[in-house]
């Protein structure tokens, strides 16, 4: 375990921790998709990856081929809802999602567009914090060359890190 720097009078400066570590704010994982729309090329892309040729039998890759020219949030959502009609997505509450999914954003992603997301904290200004701090997230492409890792989490860790703010499980 690291142990903090010092400042430069010697104290050890105050440890900020969350008590939820996720801090991801579910739609800003596609903000980058806003204004966009899929294209032949992005279609092209997505249409050669194994979570679309075999999901629900190819019905993923039908809606983003009839996607394509179509705004790239409403094929997510679209994606999104089919995955959750197979029951491949689940919802705490059993409520149909409004947004897209993260695992759903992650998917369609390009391959050389990961997001870096910056959450600032302005200090002493309620509810944050007094001393300021940043927080990021990051959301990268699926990629089908990738090796997967398996491991076991209890209920806690399933709780806060599997599901996002929605209900819906973003693995």
């Amino acid at each position: 375990m690291r142990s903090p720097a010092n400042l430069e009078d010697g104290r050890i400066p105050p440890i900020m921790a969350l008590k939820k570590a996720n801090i991801l704010n579910p739609p800003d994982q596609y903000a980058d998709f806003r204004g966009l729309s899929l294209t032949e090329e992005h279609f092209d892309e997505l249409a050669r990856r194994q979570v679309f040729v075999l999901g629900g039998d190819g019905e993923d890759l039908e809606i983003l081929r009839k996607g394509v020219g179509q705004d790239l949030i409403d094929i997510a959502l679209k994606v999104t809802l089919s995955r959750h009609a197979r029951g491949e997505i689940r919802s705490v509450s059993g409520n149909v999602p409004k947004v897209p999914n993260g695992s759903v954003v992650r998917d369609m992603r390009r391959r050389t567009e990961g997001l870096l997301i910056i959450y600032p904290t302005m200090g002493g200004v309620a509810p944050e914090p007094k001393t300021p701090m940043i927080g990021f997230a990051s959301s990268f492409p699926r990629d089908d060359f990738s090796v997967p890792v398996e491991y076991l989490v209890n209920q806690v860790y399933e709780q806060l890190h599997l599901f996002d703010d929605a209900g819906d499980v973003d693995v």
